[in-house]
């Protein structure tokens, strides 16, 4: 691992660059879709992506904006600021942990984990955490770690990014109706598990973040299973993630790093994500946020 490690930080920059390469022209395109087999018309329809509003046809927004008025508390200006670069920190913890400025990691049993805070306990929800630049007005949880550094944390731990529900684009920019293929072991890879830990009255709490949410029409809540590592994209050389602020999504957004891939994803109107507010500590109740690869009880099927 400290092998593994020294390497990777002295190609950080290129190892970004490859991994999410800059779009020759905008708007922007997935970074993970070089990884990907031809395109194909197959998709779910509970697949359709809306990626920060920046996947529908003829959209040259910057990834990440969007339609809805930004947080009161962050003017456009600032979210629009470009992110400073930030060289990570590396610090052993023990003889598999480590950690990369705010983030931790355990190379043995590739767990992520990293400090948050929650922001809402009701409402309506389409992101799951942001940084104080993003869409807090519409997310669970608020965080202060670099998203260079989460990213890396999936990096290191082997966690292979999946674009397979963004839609692809023709040479003017334009959805061409086509999703990518992308192998089995991809989309396995890329499955993850994200909880949350608390403290509260000397209790400690530990639950996936789906009990957190509920779904408008079903007043029921959201069904347990993976989310998705699907990497994030640069626009004109900045990691979009730290530029936007935006992390984690619950409807599609394709300059975060971690997606909802599950049924309801796409804002059709109808049915949306609120918080569940009997499920959720206090607004201000610090957590830990913890990433661990899924495990699927039935496999994956073949492409």
């Amino acid at each position: 691992m400290t092998r593994r490690l020294a390497i990777l930080l002295a190609a950080l920059p290129a190892l970004a660059i490859a991994q999410n390469p800059p779009p020759a022209a905008s708007p922007p395109q997935s970074a993970p879709q070089a990884a990907a087999k031809p395109a194909s018309a197959d998709q779910p329809a509970a697949d359709a992506a809306k990626p920060g509003d920046s996947n529908k046809p003829g959209d040259s927004n910057k990834p990440g904006d969007s339609n809805k008025p930004a947080d009161s508390n962050n003017p456009a200006a600032d979210a629009a600021k470009p992110a400073e670069s930030v060289k990570p920190q590396i610090e052993k913890l023990g003889d598999s942990k480590y950690r990369i400025g705010g983030v931790t990691i355990n190379a043995k049993t590739r767990e992520i984990r990293f400090p948050a805070t929650v922001n809402m306990d009701q409402g309506l929800q389409e992101y799951i955490i942001c940084k104080q630049r993003g869409k807090l007005h519409e997310a669970l949880l608020i965080t202060e770690i670099n998203a260079t550094h989460l990213c890396l944390a999936f990096t290191l731990l082997r966690y292979l990014p999946s674009p397979e529900l963004f839609g692809l684009r023709d040479e003017t920019g334009h959805q061409n109706g086509l999703y990518p293929n992308v192998p089995a072991a991809v989309k396995a890879s890329a499955r993850i598990s994200l909880e949350v830990e608390w403290t509260l009255d000397d209790k400690t709490h530990r639950v996936p973040i789906n009990d957190w949410l509920q779904l408008s029409v079903k007043e029921t809540g959201m069904k347990s299973g993976p989310w998705l590592y699907t990497g994030s994209e640069f626009y004109e050389g900045k990691f979009v993630p730290e530029m936007t602020g935006d992390l984690a999504a619950i409807m599609v957004d394709q300059g975060c790093l971690i997606n909802y891939p599950g049924a309801d994803n796409v804002d059709n109107g109808s049915q949306v994500w609120f918080a569940y507010p009997k499920r959720i500590p206090p607004v201000g109740t610090p957590v830990t946020v913890i990433i661990t690869p899924y495990t699927n009880p039935r496999p994956l099927p073949k492409p």
